[in-house]
């Protein structure tokens, strides 16, 4: 998930949604250290959305491309002559953040990052992109340097996990099962049931650890659904991004909207079985 190497770290100012711990060079590439305080929406529609802009101190200016976001996924539509869509929105939950490794793989070995901004953006180069600046984080350096050890996604493979949690309008989750792929990403499945009648719509869904990190939902279906009779038991299949190999248990955190447009949210505990 991430390289060892030296990372120099740096205070920022200008910006509450979020700060620059760091950064650290590897094979010619900067790596740039970013916490996420708020939720932030770095998604493409047909080419059109937001991005993350670094400036060095000779005024050198660098986009990075947000479909390396750790739960990007790009959607192919072969019958519209625009780039494809991007979803990549970030979830942080209140009281957590989300740490994300931005990546500039040309970026001169004799420049400093001085700045970080969140920009509107369009694939295509447009002329008629008017630049709007939405945030905007200063980048200092402290003066400190640490040595970082590699940070290891969890391996594929079965995991034994359990825990479970009912929402307030009567609604019970239950994981059933957890996969890690060959992707390391986290295949999470849960029963649902109800006792009654219903629809609901997934909105979103996070992983939180025991340090407040939040880790995101991988949404490959636009609007994910799950009907449920009364008193019956329904499968909802998750894709999380890749989890560090330290992570022991986490909270489950799931918002969804019923049929009657009624928002609900659950939470619960995920922890080793046995």
């Amino acid at each position: 998930m991430f390289p060892a190497m030296t990372l120099e770290l740096t205070r920022s100012s200008g910006s509450s949604k979020y700060e620059v711990r760091g950064f650290g060079r590897r094979e010619g590439a900067l790596y740039l250290i970013v916490r996420l305080h708020e939720s932030m929406d770095f998604s493409l529609r047909k080419g059109w959305g937001k991005t993350f802009q670094l400036t060095d101190n000779t005024g050198k200016k660098y986009l990075y491309n947000s479909v390396s976001l750790p739960n990007a996924v790009e959607i192919h539509d072969t019958f519209v002559d625009l780039p494809n869509d991007i979803r990549a929105r970030q979830t942080v939950l209140a009281g957590g953040y989300r740490d994300l490794v931005l990546i500039f793989p040309e970026f001169s070995k004799d420049a400093t990052p001085v700045s970080l901004l969140v920009i509107e953006d369009f694939l295509g180069n447009s002329p008629a992109n008017p630049g709007i600046t939405y945030e905007e984080a200063r980048i200092e350096k402290t003066g400190e340097v640490r040595e970082i050890r590699p940070v290891m996604a969890m391996s594929p493979g079965k995991k034994s996990y359990q825990g479970s949690g009912t929402a307030g309008d009567g609604t019970t989750f239950k994981l059933k099962q957890v996969i890690i792929d060959q992707s390391v990403q986290w295949q999470i499945s849960l029963e649902v049931s109800a006792h009654r009648q219903t629809v609901i719509t997934l909105n979103d869904a996070v992983l939180v650890d025991e340090g407040g990190a939040n880790y995101n939902l991988v949404q490959k279906d636009e609007v994910q659904t799950v009907n449920l009779k009364e008193n019956g038991t329904e499968i909802l299949n998750l894709s999380f991004e890749p989890l560090p190999a330290t992570v022991e248990k986490m909270v489950l955190w799931l918002q969804y909207t019923t049929a009657a447009g009624m928002p609900n949210e659950v939470r619960f505990e995920i922890s080793q079985a046995g």
